[in-house]
């Protein structure tokens, strides 16, 4: 690491966000005046989405979407007609290579292996938690015994005996916490 990139990182770690943004917006201009934005798309893509998860993405979308077509009518109503030409050259350019280069580098890699059990133990929780309130007390009594059926059987896959037995206990322990007291009582 040079000294240069030792000192921006000092600077930027005392930095409000509020400072970020703001040298942000007078910076980027600068810096991006001589790049290819689709290369750096291509590039930057993925490097971006490994830091966020489907929990965060549906957060974001959910607070976005209720005012991003009134901002975009809006935009769109005060931008000058020029403007709205030129982006909408860039936008039928860039679709072709987002669909070509962007979309296949963002997936790289992925597969229902390591995306599937990710996503789901971020979303699984959250979904419960909004979910089962709603729910009639006699569906939620049987998709809770439901779903414990299939914790306990699968969530202890490829342990040991000694593992599995541990695991259970810990289970009925979560869902019956008197039952851990019971069971430390007899050791």
């Amino acid at each position: 690491m040079s000294i240069m990139d030792k000192m921006m990182d000092r600077m930027i770690a005392r930095m409000s966000p509020e400072e970020k943004e703001e040298m942000m917006l007078k910076m980027m201009p600068m810096m991006m005046a001589d790049v290819d934005m689709t290369n750096f798309m291509v590039k930057m893509t993925p490097v971006m989405l490994r830091s966020i998860n489907a929990l965060d993405i549906y957060e974001l979308m959910k607070n976005i979407l209720p005012n991003l077509i009134k901002l975009a009518k809006t935009v769109k109503n005060n931008m000058p007609k020029t403007t709205q030409d030129k982006i909408s050259k860039i936008a039928k350019e860039m679709m072709p290579v987002v669909c070509k280069k962007v979309m296949p580098t963002m997936m790289e890699g992925l597969t229902m292996d390591n995306v599937m059990p990710n996503t789901m133990k971020e979303m699984m929780p959250h979904a419960l938690s909004q979910l089962l309130p709603k729910m009639s007390n006699t569906m939620r009594a049987e998709f809770v015994l439901n779903m414990t059926d299939i914790l306990a059987e699968k969530g202890s896959t490829g342990m040991t005996e000694e593992e599995r037995k541990g695991f259970k206990e810990k289970l009925v322990g979560k869902i019956v916490p008197e039952y851990t007291d019971i069971i430390h009582s007899r050791h």
